[in-house]
Parts: C-alpha cells; sequence; structure tokens
C-alpha cells in the first residue's frame, strides 16, 4: 500500500470538500441508556494519578487500540494515549471547543502524522466517532456512521479532521 505524504492528503481533502455526491443521511438508533453506569477508575498514562471517571458513555480504550491499528495499517503514524488534565495541559492541549481542560477529568490524546512529518500533531478526543471520521478521511471515503448509525459525510466534517489530523485545505 502506498502511503500518502500530507500533500496529497491536503489534495484529497480538497476534493472531498469539492465532492457533491449525495448520500443518503441515517435517522440513526433511538436508544436510550435508564441511568449512567457505575463511575470507574482510570489511571493517566503519564503521571500515574488514579481518577474516578464519571462520564455516561466512557470510551473503550480496547476500541479506540483498534481504530489506532487501522490508521498505522493505512500507513500512518499514530498513537492514543489516556491523560490527566494537567499532563495533558502541559502538552498544550484544550478540549474540543478549545477551552480549558477540567481538573479530575481524563482525555484521550490522539497523536498523527504522516510518514514525513517529523513531529505529531496532537488531540484531545474522548469520541470514537472523531476517529471514525479520521479513518474514511485517510481511507478517501466520501462518509462514515457515527456510534448512532447516524451518517456523517466527511465534506461536512472538514474542521474535525483538521483537528484531529492537522491536515487542511488552507
Amino acid at each position: 500500500m502506498k502511503h500518502l505524504t500530507k500533500e496529497e492528503l491536503i489534495e484529497q481533502l480538497k476534493a472531498l470538500a469539492n465532492d457533491e455526491t449525495d448520500i443518503p443521511e441515517s435517522m440513526g438508533a433511538m436508544c436510550y441508556s435508564p441511568a449512567p453506569p457505575e463511575p470507574v477508575m482510570a489511571k493517566c498514562d503519564s503521571c500515574g494519578k488514579q481518577i474516578q471517571e464519571m462520564s455516561w458513555r466512557k470510551i473503550d480504550r480496547h476500541i479506540l487500540n483498534k481504530k489506532i491499528k487501522t490508521i498505522e495499517n493505512l500507513g500512518f503514524d499514530a498513537k492514543i494515549e489516556q491523560l490527566c488534565s494537567e499532563c495533558a495541559g502541559k502538552l498544550g492541549l484544550k478540549d474540543k471547543e478549545g477551552d480549558e481542560l477540567y481538573d479530575h477529568e481524563m482525555y484521550y490524546v490522539f497523536y498523527f502524522k504522516t510518514k514525513e512529518q517529523e513531529n505529531y500533531h496532537l488531540a484531545i478526543s474522548n469520541d470514537e466517532d472523531d476517529y471514525n471520521a479520521v479513518i474514511a478521511f485517510l481511507k478517501n471515503e466520501k462518509s462514515y456512521t457515527d456510534f448512532f448509525d447516524n451518517t456523517h459525510i466527511i465534506r461536512e466534517e472538514l474542521s474535525l479532521i483538521e483537528r484531529m489530523t492537522g491536515i487542511s485545505i488552507e
């Protein structure tokens, strides 16, 4: 398999952004959880701090590791780390909206680079659907399906692709 360069990914993103293929969007599942799951303890990969996670939808690291393996199999360097807010903050990271990280929470930090890049692009994402979008983009697919079976078109997710990979049209 040919390993795409950053420039080739930019061209691929431009093509996807301008693609006008009509892809029917799915409404997705209508499932509801009656109560949040019990809190669990999570350990920071950097400092070892233990934090109790209270999220209603804790992401499964095993699932993320499979997604990282898929990205690596496509010819890119990628990894994830579970970091406390202090360790993630030391890397200069902010949340998806660009705000400061909440104390006493764990964050998955996604590291991505093409083979020719020296430095990783870092992004925080505790949402497995963000990784699904990246995989679809790297495979040059026009859409992806999220956790709730909703269909998302890549051309409408350009800011997500940029946040996760550092790859943008500009």
